[in-house]
């Protein structure tokens, strides 16, 4: 199955912009203002990155743009010799102006930004537990808030971490995550995520219930143990014969079954009878063995049961 941060990046890279020409600059204008802070060369400034679908975007964007017609693209990049090293742009003052112009206030021209921006700076990571959505911005404090302010302006809430000259802006809520590659107009990977959502809950609905039942299996088992054991004890040196036929039949029933849970034994009984009545049993027959060999004998505590509270007298034949 295709990874779906592979699919993310196909859609951005590959997608349209809707929106006309105008959502195709402010596109083009977020994708070079993720760069980082560009250097001067005389009269223009070099800007460079080492994602190369960075620049395959532009190549697809940049002929509908309004910047086509005062700059061919190929005349602005700069190939690293060998071809070692980042690819950049040496954009011209008066261009430079024009591309690094605030982005426009109407919906789609932000998100068109956004998406640009996102496209230099994103990333977005799915661990074994949650998702991360993030934009990694290396700028100046005061351009740092023009990403900010634009987010939210779209009423997106991002949380924010710094690391050094780095400042991360953070989506960790599945739900918030699809709207945000939707409003992005990504919305095959938004779909994909869904669907991974759901697999993931089935697969951790899955798990705990496997882990439920082996600890209820492990639980019964060791429940079982004790009781075999406490029948032993008793039987070595006291004998069952004084136990009462309910008692007794319990005991005997446990030997036969070994493994089965509390419920389980009590659907065997000549009479069934419900869980914590079978606790309750097992709770006089427990009192019985410790009153008589002097001993304590580990047993669950039973629950409220249909027979009232133990006494003393009741461990003995009827």
């Amino acid at each position: 199955m295709e990874r779906l941060v592979d699919t993310l990046w196909e859609e951005w890279l590959s997608g349209p912009t809707p929106g006309g020409s105008a959502c195709v600059n402010e596109e083009i204008r977020g994708i070079l203002w993720g760069f980082a802070a560009p250097r001067m060369e005389e009269e223009t400034f070099l800007l460079s990155g080492g994602r190369l679908r960075i620049f395959r975007r532009l190549r697809k964007l940049w002929p509908n743009s309004q910047f086509a017609g005062q700059y061919e693209l190929g005349s602005l990049l700069v190939i690293p010799q060998k071809r070692r090293g980042k690819v950049g742009l040496r954009v011209p003052g008066e261009l430079f102006s024009q591309l690094r112009a605030p982005p426009q206030r109407s919906a789609s021209g932000s998100w068109a930004w956004i998406r640009g921006v996102w496209g230099t700076t994103g990333a977005f990571y799915i661990p074994k537990s949650g998702y991360y959505l993030l934009f990694r911005v290396e700028k100046q404090k005061n351009e740092e808030q023009i990403l900010a302010r634009v987010l939210q302006r779209l009423g997106v809430t991002v949380g924010f971490r710094r690391r050094g000259t780095v400042t991360e802006y953070l989506l960790r809520n599945k739900k918030t995550i699809v709207m945000f590659l939707e409003s992005m107009h990504l919305p095959y990977t938004a779909q994909a995520l869904q669907e991974k959502g759901r697999m993931r809950a089935l697969r951790d609905h899955a798990n705990k219930q496997v882990n439920c039942d082996a600890a209820n299996i492990r639980k019964s088992l060791e429940t079982a143990y004790r009781q075999i054991a406490l029948i032993n004890a008793l039987e070595e040196r006291v004998g069952l014969g004084e136990l009462a036929p309910k008692l007794r039949e319990l005991v005997e029933l446990r030997r036969q079954y070994p493994s089965i849970s509390l419920k389980e034994l009590g659907q065997q009984l000549s009479q069934p009878v419900s869980k914590s009545t079978v606790e309750y049993r097992w709770n006089k027959i427990r009192q019985y063995a410790e009153l008589m060999l002097g001993d304590t004998f580990e047993d669950p505590a039973p629950e409220a049961g249909a027979e009232g509270a133990p006494k003393t007298n009741q461990y003995r034949k009827e």
